[in-house]
């Protein structure tokens, strides 16, 4: 029960970062910057985090990449999930993706992630809000964004 409630103020409170996400696409590479929260479970607490993420389609139903965070924590903690295979089942900015997940803290620890978002176009606005599960370390973090592209 304390994990839901964790997950749903992770959620709201990424609805209110002052740092919006924002995506560009240059032809096939779609780079981004995204803010949001993430839920570690051991030990169990919410932080912040800062995300960058760039994608490659090789065409309309395939992609690969990378997806970088910084973990606000003391100490600070690096996640890198590389090589990320992106899947785009209809064809659109919806996606799948999954990873190898390395995280650097005072050691590198080696896990996988299985990543989701959902672009939702208002008028001239796409809200994209997102989501990453992380299997590291007999662990669980759950990472929650959201990111504004007008």
């Amino acid at each position: 029960m304390k994990l839901i409630s964790r997950s749903a103020l992770a959620i709201v409170a990424s609805f209110f970062m002052l740092l919006p996400g924002t995506a560009r696409a240059i032809g096939d590479n779609r780079f981004s910057l995204s803010g949001g929260v993430i839920v570690l479970t051991k030990p169990s607490r919410t932080v912040f985090q800062l995300g960058a993420e760039y994608e490659h389609r090789a065409d309309a139903f395939i992609g690969y990449g990378l997806q970088g965070n910084y973990l606000f924590t003391t100490p600070g903690i690096g996640l890198l999930a590389a090589p990320m295979a992106y899947l785009h089942p209809i064809g659109t900015d919806w996606f799948i993706a999954a990873a190898p997940l390395f995280e650097f803290n005072s050691g590198v620890t080696v896990g996988g992630r299985v990543s989701t978002r959902l672009p939702i176009s208002v008028g001239i606005i796409s809200f994209i809000p997102s989501g990453s599960v992380d299997f590291i370390g007999g662990r669980q973090n759950f990472i929650f964004g959201l990111g504004v592209q007008i």
